[in-house]
């Protein structure tokens, strides 16, 4: 019996020194302290802030436009006649001044006419002395002619002549009244004879001068179509020329950004345009269009260098695109090639492609913050002292390319987040680094409103 218990027991007594092990690590384990557990410690997310400044911003907006001359004369042969001369500088592109002589027509018919229409009127007013001196003899013939029918007249009542000596007196006066009559009415017509010819003359006097085509301003001419010994129909076009002494360029501006542009200057120009102007809508454009409280400055990418002209806002289009949506702004730039620079500025030529910069009123002191920083919901993300992250709704009163102005919501002086946050959750806490390049870079945009310069750079 003793020899069938012995394997058993010899495999008990292999299983106590695992049980042992087992029960030592229960024991060891339960008799552990757990870790402390610490409630709500999040860690904090650190963001790019910049305390939002107040500054005096200018509003601006950058539109594209070609540059075309404020006139534009065409050379019309107002009479026909054979071409005898033509100007060496009749010649596309060549600048010529005010009063220079172009093309000439053959004249000579013209002034014949003209020498037959002025020695009519001498015939006339030659007319005119013997038909008042014939009147101041036939006055004083009619005056003898009554004076001999009294006197026939008296005669007759004594009976010393017969009735037919006084009927011939009678008809001697009749016949002296009708002559000066009629001489009256010639002479009256006469002025309007007079006047018809002084006109035709004066029209001879005219197709003379229009022999001549002449330059009637300082222009560059644009075509040249006058050829010599050539017969040039009344009405042909035979040279053409663009001003030299503005440079226009409409610039299409998007009509909501006009209006944030023109907004604080507006309503005042309006009101100045109706007492100036007279009432009305169009008196008003043509003062808001004119604003002294719009500033402008055409600027030419020259490749290696950027090349600007000062500018002034003359007037506004009469439409709209229905397209696009926006509104022509037709600036002005004075004497383009007096200030044009050999190798430095070159003058505004037609058809150049600028851009036009348009800055409004400045506006002081005003709450302006990153444009980037406007969340799609209309609020901006704001972190308190507490390090607290908020979302506050603003009302923007118009936004440029880098910036925004703030017309309700904030009131300046607040931390404002303008780095990215994944995820934004109010109430989250929030490390502030300040980001002082995103704030130099947002006032450097808000300063170049301000259009005070024209030179080359």
């Amino acid at each position: 019996m003793s020899a069938h218990r012995s394997p058993r027991l010899r495999s008990l007594l292999g299983l106590l020194p695992i049980a042992f092990g087992v029960a030592v690590v229960v024991f060891a384990v339960a008799g552990r302290v757990p870790p402390a557990r610490t409630e709500g410690a999040v860690p904090a997310t650190p963001a790019r802030v910049i305390t939002v400044p107040r500054l005096d911003v200018t509003p601006l907006i950058t539109a594209h436009g070609l540059v075309r001359p404020d006139r534009v004369w065409q050379g019309v042969a107002e009479v026909p006649g054979r071409i005898v001369e033509v100007s060496l500088v009749l010649r596309q592109g060549v600048i010529v001044e005010k009063g220079t002589p172009l093309a000439r027509i053959d004249a000579a018919d013209y002034i014949l006419i003209e020498a037959q229409r002025q020695s009519r009127i001498k015939d006339l007013e030659s007319r005119r002395d013997n038909l008042e001196a014939s009147i101041a003899i036939e006055e004083r013939s009619l005056a003898l002619a009554r004076t001999e029918l009294d006197r026939k007249e008296t005669l007759r009542a004594r009976g010393t002549v017969a009735q037919a000596d006084v009927d011939t007196a009678a008809r001697s006066l009749l016949s002296a009244e009708q002559t000066l009559q009629n001489l009256r009415n010639e002479l009256n017509l006469l002025p309007a004879e007079m006047d018809q010819s002084r006109a035709q003359y004066s029209q001879a006097k005219l197709d003379v001068a229009r022999t001549d085509l002449i330059a009637p301003f300082d222009l560059r001419i644009a075509s040249a179509d006058a050829v010599e010994g050539h017969f040039a129909q009344l009405g042909q076009i035979l040279a053409e020329g663009d001003s030299i002494a503005k440079a226009e360029i409409e610039a299409q501006v998007p009509l909501n950004r006009m209006l944030a542009l023109t907004r604080a200057g507006g309503e005042r120009a309006l009101a100045e345009g109706r007492d100036g102007m007279g009432s009305g809508l169009g008196a008003a454009s043509r003062n808001v269009s004119a604003s002294r409280h719009l500033t402008a400055q055409v600027v030419l990418d020259a490749g290696d260098r950027t090349v600007t002209w000062p500018a002034r806002v003359e007037r506004v289009s009469d439409t709209i695109n229905p397209t696009t949506r926006t509104l022509g702004v037709i600036v002005v730039v004075d004497e383009p090639y007096r200030q044009a620079i050999p190798g430095v500025r070159p003058p505004l030529v037609k058809n150049m492609f600028v851009t036009v910069l348009l800055g409004g009123e400045t506006l002081p002191d005003k709450v302006v913050i990153p444009r980037h920083a406007l969340r799609a919901d209309g609020t901006v993300a704001l972190v308190d002292a507490d390090g607290i992250l908020a979302f506050h709704p603003v009302e923007v009163l118009f936004a440029q390319d880098g910036y925004a102005v703030i017309e309700a919501g904030l009131s300046g002086g607040e931390t404002l987040v303008v780095g990215h946050l994944s995820p934004a959750i109010a109430g989250m806490t929030i490390t502030p680094v300040e980001d002082a390049e995103t704030l130099s870079l947002m006032t450097k945009d808000v300063s170049a409103g301000d259009l005070t310069g024209g030179e080359s750079k």
